[in-house]
């Protein structure tokens, strides 16, 4: 009678480890297919651009609004690395590559402190 009661518990636990093996594998899934694209990386870094302009009209940068040369400089030095479940945003800024956001699950987001380096650079 003990061993019954054992091999009923080791079911229960079984079947318990099946299920969240499933559900850990369903989120994989949704995290590998929603990755973000690359133009959605751009597209988040050049909102944010846009979002800095709007609060801080007092910058230089404000004259370059909507200007295509900024789309330009964007489309040529933000990229984004894919590791398969989530991605980097980097961008080549002054000595190198740097990564200034993330991207998960069909969101990108970008770093607050992309805001204090805009800042220190144009002010």
């Amino acid at each position: 009678m003990e061993v019954d009661k054992y091999a009923e518990l080791y079911k229960r636990k079984s079947k318990y480890r099946l299920k969240k093996r499933h559900v850990f594998l369903l989120i994989a899934l949704v995290a590998i297919l929603t990755n973000p694209s690359q133009e959605r990386h751009q597209n988040a870094v050049r909102d944010k651009f846009d979002n800095y302009i709007q609060h801080h009209t007092e910058s230089p940068l404000t004259a370059m609004q909507g200007n295509p040369a900024i789309d330009q400089m964007i489309l040529r030095s933000v990229s984004s690395t894919n590791y398969l479940f989530l991605s980097t945003t980097n961008v080549v800024w002054d000595d190198g590559s740097h990564i200034i956001g993330f991207g998960i699950f069909g969101m990108v987001f970008i770093s607050d402190r992309v805001d204090s380096f805009l800042g220190q650079k144009f002010n």
